[in-house]
């Protein structure tokens, strides 16, 4: 099983070609869902969301982001302090195969959380 959310706080409005994408909150639904093994967390925006996400979710538990690094414009420096010990997979290694905009730097980066 798997779960799509977003909190639509931005202008898109979910219509029926997304049907599968629920609204939530990820920092509550990360919290309510503790039998999740991956959390995939994309372009996040440059505040508090990724680290609090990050702090709620359990023990070995594994996180996809796919943003920017550390200084860029996805999540914020408290993230990047926060995983920077729990890399599993090698970003370059993941990235060889991800496909970005020309001028674009984000990458995906697999975390587990200790």
């Amino acid at each position: 099983m798997f779960y799509c959310i977003d909190d639509f706080s931005w202008e898109y409005k979910q219509n029926s070609r997304l049907p599968h994408v629920k609204k939530h909150d990820s920092i509550k639904f990360t919290k309510e869902h503790t039998e999740i093994d991956l959390f995939i967390l994309s372009w996040p925006y440059m505040d508090q969301n990724a680290f609090e996400i990050w702090q709620a979710i359990n023990s070995g538990t594994y996180l996809l982001y796919i943003g920017e690094d550390y200084g860029g414009c996805t999540a914020d420096d408290n993230f990047f302090k926060a995983t920077s010990k729990w890399v599993v997979e090698d970003k370059w290694e993941l990235y060889k195969t991800f496909i970005s905009f020309w001028g674009v730097h984000d990458r995906p980066i697999l975390y587990q959380k200790p």
